[in-house]
Formats: structure tokens, sequence, C-alpha cells
């Protein structure tokens, strides 16, 4: 019975020694430092992207957004807005990825997953909305400014600010052309 024991332990030995190696971290052709590289790159992109987002709504709200109160629908505002959101995710955004993949945190980058999930959403919502609306615009201003004019002209006084900046410009581009 003592051999049997014997036996049975130098089987399991023999056993446990036909174990395979682990693999390391660069053992792949896909392995976790080319993909932490390419997720480094990918961040980097993101950051530019949502800084160029960011810039683009916050001029959008800067230089347009006196001529809002001469449309009938909050939808110009809400677009740019809603790009000034989704640029502004973008910078805490990166961070969390990069601060995810400099410690390996499973956390924090199903998180930085989620949060860029959502960030794609409201980008690509707000530049579905800015493409129909740049169409739409313009027939809802030829639809409703004469009504503008003549209902809230000289009461309103951010009507008239609106209306009066709007003919400058118009009529100054077409000085210089």
């Amino acid at each position: 019975m003592a051999e049997e024991k014997k036996k049975d332990s130098s089987a399991l030995l023999a056993k446990k020694k036909k174990v395979k190696p682990r693999k390391s971290r660069d053992a792949d052709c896909c392995s976790v430092n080319f993909l932490k590289c390419v997720l480094h790159i990918f961040n980097v992109i993101f950051l530019f992207a949502g800084a160029g987002v960011f810039l683009v709504g916050a001029w959008t709200v800067t230089s347009r957004h006196r001529f809002v109160s001469l449309l009938p629908t909050p939808t110009y505002p809400a677009i740019a807005y809603l790009l000034i959101i989704a640029g502004a995710l973008g910078v805490p955004l990166c961070a969390l990825g990069c601060c995810g993949l400099k410690t390996e945190n499973r956390t924090s980058l199903l998180c930085y997953t989620y949060f860029l999930l959502i960030t794609f959403i409201l980008e690509g919502g707000a530049g579905g909305l800015a493409y129909y609306y740049e169409v739409a615009v313009e027939e809802e201003l030829r639809a409703e400014l004469n009504t503008t004019f003549i209902t809230n002209y000289a009461l309103d006084t951010v009507i008239t600010n609106a209306v009066d900046t709007m003919q400058t410009e118009v009529l100054s581009g077409q000085c210089r052309a």
C-alpha cells in the first residue's frame, strides 16, 4: 500500500511538471503592451477630436448666438450646447482612459468604455441634428422672419438688436463682394 501511494504521488508530480508555462505579455501578435499602445494613440486622437468639437460649439455660441432670438425653435442653441458638452467630456474621459491603462484597473477601463459610448452618441446626435438643421434653418428663417419683424421689432430689444446686427452684417458682406 505504501508503494502504491508513492507511485500515485510520483505520477501526480509528473503531471504537474508537464504543465505548460504561462505566456508572457508580449507572446502574441495582439499583446497587452501593443493593445495599450494602440489605446493610448486612440486616446490622444479622441482628445484632439473632443477639443475640436468643443471649439466648434464654443465658436457657434460666441459668434452666432446673437441671431438665436430670430429662430422660432430652440434647436440651434441646443445643438451648440450639446457640442460643448460632448467636447468637454473628452478631456476628463481621456484622463480616465490613460489612468486606467497605466494602472490596468478594470473598473476605470469599463467606466471609460461606457462614457466613451455616451460621448459618441452625443457627438453623433449633435452632428446629425446640425446636418439636418443646416438645411432647415434657412426655411425657418424664410417662413418666420417677416412675422418676427412685424410683431416684435422695436418691442423686444433682443430681437431688435439681432435684426439690426443681421442687416448690418448682410450689407457689409454685400459691399465687400
